[in-house]
């Protein structure tokens, strides 16, 4: 259940903000063009844009999901620390081909990514 929400939420995110990035690139690189040069211009610009994004984010919400769920069944209990420890693997798994410096870079910035929206989520249903 955990797995299917954070991929799917994931790749909505950033098919969401990659499809707005998109629209945003293909105005500025078509002014002055005609509007039907623009029209194609933003849904061609969107369309590579959207998806990238959607589905890099959606695999980084599938390795946290797995990652979390490794972490509760060895450790036995469901707390922050899971989720800390899933962030920063997720983030490290995923930029390790970029170097230990950007890997690292990833692996703190998820973890504190993941933490924050957990600690707020928790915090809106009490």
């Amino acid at each position: 259940e955990r797995l299917t929400y954070h991929i799917g939420l994931g790749y909505l995110t950033g098919l969401v903000a990659g499809g707005a990035y998109g629209i945003r690139e293909g105005l500025k690189n078509s002014q002055g063009d005609r509007q039907r040069i623009r029209i194609n211009a933003v849904l061609n610009s969107t369309g590579k844009h959207g998806p990238n994004l959607g589905n890099s984010i959606g695999c980084l919400g599938m390795m946290f999901s797995l990652f979390e769920t490794i972490a509760y069944n060895i450790r036995g209990e469901d707390d922050l620390l899971n989720v800390i420890g899933a962030g920063a693997l997720a983030g490290g798994v995923f930029k390790s081909q970029s170097g230990l410096r950007a890997a690292g870079t990833a692996a703190v910035g998820m973890s504190a990514v993941m933490t924050a929206l957990t600690v707020g989520m928790n915090a809106t249903r009490s």
